[in-house]
């Protein structure tokens, strides 16, 4: 996957990051990268490592958030 399409995701469905990111209390920052994991989860074979990337964000329930956002519109 190329940086020009995770960067036309991420610029097309910013509003719903940055909503997600005040409901949740998160700094939009970490809610990008979560965002980027999870586009590299749908695009690569290697998503054991990517998974395990996630843990290191702890929440759980805004990970599920993200995750339907992405696997909804990408």
């Amino acid at each position: 996957m190329s940086n020009d399409i995770i960067n036309e995701w991420l610029s097309k469905h910013q509003l719903p990051l940055q909503e997600l990111a005040i409901k949740c209390d998160v700094p939009f920052e970490e809610i990008v990268e979560i965002a980027e994991l999870y586009l590299l989860i749908n695009c690569t074979i290697d998503m054991r490592y990517l998974y395990d990337q996630l843990e290191w964000y702890g929440n759980k329930e805004l990970q599920k958030e993200i995750s339907d956002l992405v696997c909804d519109t990408f």
